[in-house]
């Protein structure tokens, strides 16, 4: 799309969007916290209304070479970065003796942690970087969002040799 000069942030307000709820949806399935879970669920509800709010507010359709949906992306990576700190804070505290390597949650945890950390002050910030400094934003989003890429599919590749090793046993 990039070498046939198609803008495709539309990509980027799709697939965020859904991944901000795909995401907080999945870990509602790690063990913890019950009140963490009540609020994801929430958090779900509350998000799709920011995103309809937000379409209706900037007229999404008739600007699809933006970022348009900035607010709720940021807003719906934050509500992943926090429950899975919250995760990792809570295995740290625990008296339980348990090993990280087997553990999958333990490894996606760290992996949407890495991701979104890195990946959401740039999303909040694209529009303007991109029309005040387009060579830096292009070489920052390569390192960026590649880089991370690569850590987040990683930490899901061995969250899931967890699992298979766990169930073989």
């Amino acid at each position: 799309m990039g070498k046939a000069g198609i803008n495709n942030l539309f990509v980027y307000n799709t697939t965020f969007t859904l991944s901000c709820l795909f995401v907080p949806w999945f870990i509602i399935q790690f063990p913890g916290s019950e009140k963490l879970k009540r609020f994801l669920k929430w958090y779900i509800l509350v998000f799709v209304a920011l995103v309809i709010i937000e379409i209706l507010k900037k007229n999404y359709f008739q600007d699809p070479g933006t970022i348009m949906l900035t607010y709720p992306i940021v807003i719906g990576q934050l509500a992943i970065i926090v429950p899975c700190a919250w995760y990792l804070w809570q295995l740290y505290k625990s008296d339980e003796v348990s090993s990280l390597r087997s553990d999958p949650h333990f490894w996606l945890s760290v992996g949407f942690l890495a991701y979104y950390a890195a990946i959401t002050p740039y999303l909040a910030m694209m529009n303007d970087l991109n029309k005040y400094y387009p060579d830096f934003t292009s070489v920052y989003h390569l390192v960026v969002t590649y880089g991370f890429n690569f850590v987040i599919n990683l930490s899901i590749c061995i969250a899931f040799l967890c699992r298979t090793l766990n169930s073989a046993k």
